[in-house]
């Protein structure tokens, strides 16, 4: 198990956070995209309840884009290995929730 770093769940969480939140267009367009959803939930839901709807939304979506750009994904290394190793620690939900946390403020 890995120990928290930084405040996020691990060391992958935070890197891969820290560089979304230090491009101007990825943060932009990542609080854009949860603000999209949370508008698309249920108004009269549980503020909880929508809060998790749309992290597991926005968490695969995250996952997805990162998986789709892995420029090391079609390769056989040990390099590949390590690559995806690292991206399989990631706690996109919690990223995803960072997100929508920034937005509602």
């Amino acid at each position: 198990m890995s120990e928290q770093y930084n405040g996020w769940t691990n060391y992958e969480t935070w890197c891969v956070a820290s560089w979304l939140d230090n491009q101007e267009y990825s943060y932009n367009a990542w609080r854009e995209r949860a603000d999209e959803l949370y508008g698309e939930t249920e108004e009269d839901a549980d503020k909880e309840d929508r809060i998790e709807a749309v992290a597991r939304v926005l968490s695969a979506e995250l996952r997805t884009v990162f998986e789709v750009n892995n420029p090391l994904a079609d390769q056989a290394s040990c390099y590949a290995d390590l690559l995806n190793a690292a991206i399989s620690e990631v706690d996109w939900f919690a990223i995803a929730e960072h997100y929508i946390t920034e937005t509602m403020e």
